[in-house]
């Protein structure tokens, strides 16, 4: 019920608010989603509120005389907020000003503009695709199993030596004796001066060494595939590689897969090294993923921690001063926990978002002041002259 001497918001007019940044609260430090599924398959959940930004009644936080009462009931004059945001902005209005709302509110629906069509990284489309060959299942062996790697690998060559006839050089990428299962040889082939590379998968079953799975990385340009295996029920395969390059640019991925019974199967990508350097931009950004904490098991709760760098410098093609075009360094933390009832990673909290790391890469010089005003304001304050008139030649 609208109550009276106030200008509340209709129900259309809520469902627009809410639907200009994709249900997430529009606090930038928070972007929380805010509706979803119940136990219930016939219901959904709402803790967002559409929030005024200047207040629907007469002492209400920046109530604004001006205002007509249809103004004041517009989508113009509305934010989406999580509950939390919302309470706190309603309490402290000299805190959270008109303007400081607006500004959220415009960023958040460009935000949500620009994602629109945007590939998520959870969606694992053309990740390098593994070619399975054999059930690979986790049955207990002996503690007494021991593996050498050399006497395995010339084992494995006389066994498959198709594979081995073109390969320019042979790389142990990965091993373990078989404490939590089969005992496994992850090998890479190189080819082309290590431009392609096919990574092989072998598991030591009760009649000896057979391929379980292989892949193919083409245009890794000279970069060693990096493979580790994950134990639990099932396991994961993790490989890094090479996704992209050009003048300019170099992007590194890691992709997780789950073993599965008679697969694996994609299951978390994420940018693990990246360089831009222009590409109608004036500045160049560097990302690098720290891992803070990788699971040694797939077992429930278990925890991968990472740290994204991003460090931003000045690109001018006619002038370069490697030691003199820095202008500031980000980092993001992230974690993801694993959930053993869905068999997938979930996000510890709604921070916790891989899809804003995807933005680093795809930013233009907008979305990089609206990200980084703050950074660039203190640039013009305490910053080298050369930063100062970057900033004032291209990004204002």
């Amino acid at each position: 019920m609208v109550k009276a001497n106030r200008d509340e918001f209709s129900d259309h007019t809520k469902r627009i608010i809410a639907g200009r940044v994709n249900y997430r609260c529009s606090n930038p430090t928070c972007g929380t989603p805010t509706s979803g599924p119940t136990e219930d398959p016939t219901k959904r959940l709402n803790i967002g509120v559409a929030a005024h930004i200047t207040a629907a009644a007469p002492q209400g936080p920046r109530y604004d005389l001006a205002l007509s009462p249809e103004e004041r009931r517009s989508p113009k004059n509305g934010i989406w907020l999580c509950q939390n945001c919302g309470k706190l902005n309603d309490n402290d209005p000299n805190r959270f000003s008109v303007d400081l709302l607006r500004h959220w509110k415009e960023t958040a629906e460009a935000n949500a503009l620009e994602s629109i069509g945007r590939r998520s990284p959870f969606d694992r489309h053309g990740e390098p695709q593994l070619v399975v060959h054999i059930p690979y299942n986790q049955g207990a062996i002996s503690s007494s199993s021991v593996i050498f790697p050399s006497e395995v690998i010339e084992n494995i060559r006389r066994l498959f030596p198709e594979y081995f006839r073109e390969a320019e050089r042979t790389q142990l990428l990965s091993h373990s004796a078989g404490r939590l299962g089969h005992p496994y040889i992850i090998l890479g082939l190189s080819s082309s001066f290590d431009r392609d590379w096919k990574i092989l998968f072998f598991v030591e079953e009760e009649l000896g060494w057979n391929l379980a799975a292989e892949t193919i990385l083409e245009n890794q340009k000279g970069y060693v595939p990096e493979v580790r295996y994950v134990s639990g029920t099932p396991g994961a395969l993790v490989l890094t590689h090479v996704a992209g390059y050009g003048t300019g640019i170099l992007c590194r991925t890691t992709s997780w897969y789950r073993v599965m019974q008679h697969a694996f199967m994609p299951l978390l990508s994420y940018p693990y090294y990246f360089h831009v350097a222009g590409w109608g931009m004036p500045f160049s950004r560097v990302l690098t993923a720290i891992p803070v904490e990788i699971p040694a098991t797939l077992s429930p709760g278990a925890v991968l921690r990472l740290q994204f760098e991003v460090k931003y410098a000045m690109f001018d093609q006619n002038h370069s001063d490697d030691n003199n075009d820095e202008l500031f360094t980000l980092a993001e933390n992230l974690s993801l926990e694993w959930n053993a009832k869905a068999q997938i990673f979930a996000p510890k909290t709604a921070a916790d978002d891989f899809a804003r790391i995807e933005d680093y890469w795809n930013e233009n010089t907008d979305q990089f002041i609206r990200r980084n005003r703050s950074h660039l304001q203190r640039l013009m304050q305490v910053g080298t002259n050369r930063q100062r008139q970057f900033i004032v030649d291209h990004l204002q």
